[in-house]
């Protein structure tokens, strides 16, 4: 299991973080970019750790570039496997400390990797469609549709990413 920095964890909903490890629980809220202050970094790494003593065996956070890597690196079975995608996943509301959070993702990272995923699409898998997860799976964290964080930009990777690959149909 990788750990991350408090810059990769740092969230709108940084309370909700603390509170939740007061519950004893991961419900780690999903990153967002940019600089958080001083106090906030050493408060974070004080979660962390805590987080790390309680839980020592819990799966509680996963790399997003990670799930990419392993998603782009995989040769399928036979010509009825058909590739997938995914934007994030955070089942911790349901699972709490026994759920998993992917840290990391961006619409630029997802924009690169869904072309590259369409690139197999096409090459490896002989396959002119992807399994995307998922339009609305707000519960855990796999969603396409505008939110607070991206607003539209996750959609506008995906269009990107098709129209770079000739694959956007206007």
């Amino acid at each position: 299991m990788r750990w991350f920095s408090p810059l990769q964890m740092a969230s709108k909903k940084f309370e909700a973080f603390l509170n939740t490890f007061l519950n004893k629980s991961c419900s780690i809220v999903r990153p967002i970019e940019g600089e958080i202050s001083m106090r906030k970094k050493e408060l974070a790494l004080e979660v962390i750790r805590r987080l790390k003593e309680e839980y020592p065996d819990a799966d509680c956070t996963l790399d997003y570039d990670e799930a990419w890597k392993a998603i782009l690196e995989h040769i399928p079975e036979n010509e009825k496997n058909i590739p997938g995608a995914f934007v994030g996943w955070d089942n911790t509301p349901r699972k709490g400390h026994r759920g998993q959070v992917y840290i990391g993702d961006t619409p630029e990272k997802l924009n690169k990797y869904m072309s590259k995923q369409i690139q197999r699409a096409k090459s490896i898998y002989k396959k002119d469609m992807i399994f995307m997860y998922a339009w609305n799976e707000w519960a855990e964290g796999g969603y396409l549709e505008p939110d607070e964080r991206t607003g539209y930009k996750n959609l506008e990777a995906i269009r990107d990413a098709l129209k770079a690959n000739n694959e956007f149909p206007w």
